[in-house]
């Protein structure tokens, strides 16, 4: 039984996601870390202890105040400054990478930065690929139950059905089935 029509294993896929996502996140922690006091400093000479000390008072988040009266910033300059904060995008990002994985295992996922409201035609429509990736991987275990069906019909007692259920009711009968197993669970409680 192959997993979808082009007959090839989803695993190299899944580990392009995985990477692709661990990148993201891993790139998050550096660009927050990156947002820190400058650490590359020009001080005139004499200055680099109380300098030195002022940073470590900034790295340990102290509210302490300190006067200095030898302490001259006007010959101090930072050469090396944090980077921009991106992690919010980065963020983004990781979203969108996990929004296509799943339209690539069929799961159904709503993924949209609109501050207004999606109407159902468009939630509908952007399904669309994970509909088709949903199907492209239920045809070939449709034909492999045709094929076990006739090779094996001897031995059957009934056919072997396969079917493909995202716990969705989409006919009315599915919404009845799940409504009757709602209201035995309440009886039985």
């Amino acid at each position: 039984m192959y997993d979808n029509n082009g007959q090839y294993p989803l695993y190299l896929d899944i580990f392009q996601y995985a990477t692709r996502y661990t990148i993201a996140t891993r790139t998050i922690d550096v660009n927050i870390l990156q947002q820190r006091t400058p650490r590359v400093w020009e001080v005139p000479s004499g200055q680099e202890t109380t300098l030195k000390r002022l940073l470590e008072e900034i790295d340990s988040f102290s509210d302490t105040v300190k006067a200095y009266d030898n302490l001259k910033l006007e010959g101090i300059n930072s050469i090396l400054s944090p980077s921009p904060y991106v992690a919010d995008k980065i963020e983004e990002e990781k979203r969108a990478i996990k929004a296509e994985f799943y339209e690539l295992i069929g799961i159904s996922h709503i993924q949209y930065n609109k501050k207004e409201r999606m109407i159902t035609d468009e939630i509908v429509d952007s399904q669309g690929g994970t509909i088709a990736n949903r199907f492209n991987r239920f045809e070939p275990r449709k034909k492999a139950i045709d094929m076990i069906n006739e090779k094996f019909s001897f031995a059957l007692p009934e056919k072997i059905e396969v079917e493909y259920y995202d716990s969705i009711p989409s006919t009315e009968k599915e919404d009845i089935i799940i409504q009757d197993e709602k209201s035995e669970v309440a009886e039985d409680e």
